[in-house]
């Protein structure tokens, strides 16, 4: 359900890639978004505050993790209460700028424990 009101609310806007646009992927508990502002963020915030008060379930704000994009990439702003990271970890991916850590983390940690 909730990823359903994420998905198919007008005013929360995902990242475009190409003719797509990708708001958020999801596995069992796990919910990562993807918003082009923090003013998209708040609203998919909005979003989880409803489910909570629908499910009982609610986000650990401690563990929640976001990283700027794009131009915003260097940004040293911190808004939103969040903890900022230069890269993130979504569905068991390395997400970062720096092209060497994304491949120890995605590739090579992973051969490793194979």
């Amino acid at each position: 359900m909730l990823a359903i009101a994420i998905q198919s609310n007008a005013d929360t806007q995902g990242l475009k890639i190409g003719k797509e646009e990708f708001k958020l992927v999801q596995y069992a508990d796990d919910l990562s978004a993807f918003v082009p502002n923090t003013e998209c963020a708040q609203l998919v915030f909005r979003l989880l505050d409803q489910f909570r008060a629908c499910s009982g379930l609610k986000v650990n704000y401690t563990e929640t993790e976001a990283t700027w994009i794009s131009s915003l990439r260097d940004s040293t702003a911190t808004p939103l209460g969040l903890t900022w990271c230069k890269s993130v970890k979504a569905l068991g991916i390395v997400f970062t700028y720096n092209a060497n850590i994304q491949l120890q983390k995605n590739f090579y940690d992973k051969l490793e424990d194979i």
